[in-house]
């Protein structure tokens, strides 16, 4: 169902509340939207999914040449960062991370994140067995994961930047 939706249609549908005179803040997908959603006064700012970054540019371009000057966007740095992409705008901020939640993982929303969806003493006890602390455990597994999901870039960029033995 989001394939279909359309950067197009999400910029109309921002422009066709009108009575909403607060800022939009496009993100790309619902757990950005549910993460974001804690920290933003909902009278004041509402926020619209675009189902991925490029699709939030998209939107954000759309919504500047039809002259809507309250939006904001939030996307991940993902690799960004690595391929020395600079995808930031004066109205589309970028994560510190490469996502938002290395950025939770990083800083002491953690903790908040830990008490409000586990408890903290079910988190104590799960790390007890573990020997080891929730950040360093989480970081660990998100090290793996993150590695894991770079290797199919990688593999690509090696497979095609030289040519191989069989290739000849």
């Amino acid at each position: 169902m989001e394939a279909f939706i359309t950067p197009a249609r999400i910029a109309n549908s921002i422009m066709l509340d009108t009575r909403f005179t607060g800022y939009h803040l496009i993100v790309e997908g619902k757990k950005d939207s549910r993460v974001y959603g804690r920290f933003f006064d909902k009278e004041a700012l509402r926020i619209k999914e675009a189902f991925g970054w490029c699709k939030v540019v998209e939107v954000v371009d759309i919504l500047h040449e039809r002259g809507v000057s309250k939006k904001l966007a939030i996307i991940d740095a993902d690799f960004s960062r690595i391929l020395g992409e600079n995808r930031s705008t004066d109205c589309i901020l970028v994560t510190d991370d490469h996502d938002i939640e290395m950025s939770i993982l990083k800083s002491p929303a953690l903790e908040v994140v830990v008490e409000q969806f586990a408890g903290s003493e079910a988190a104590d006890l799960f790390c007890k067995d573990k020997h080891t602390d929730l950040r360093s455990l989480l970081f660990n597994a998100r090290n793996v994961s993150m590695t894991l999901r770079h290797l199919p870039f990688e593999f690509s960029v090696a497979l095609f930047s030289s040519s191989p033995a069989w290739v000849d």
